[in-house]
């Protein structure tokens, strides 16, 4: 998406987050330097954590706040 939009990568991963609910959602976030969070549905928060998610949320509702 980055290189259709002629966005740096650099300046995309800085204005992105990446959501997924299970430990390779956030291997890929950390290992791309993009913000991580953990949705709760399949996984406990600790994996999440422990794979790389800089938050967890049980809701995707939890994002409005």
């Amino acid at each position: 998406f980055a290189q259709k939009s002629r966005i740096p990568f650099e300046k995309f991963t800085k204005m992105s987050c990446y959501i997924g609910d299970g430990p390779g959602d956030m291997i890929i976030a950390r290992e791309t330097s993009i913000y991580g969070i953990g949705l709760t549905t399949t996984v406990n928060a600790q994996a999440l954590t422990e794979a790389g998610a800089s938050e967890t949320i049980k809701d995707l509702k939890e994002l409005l706040n």
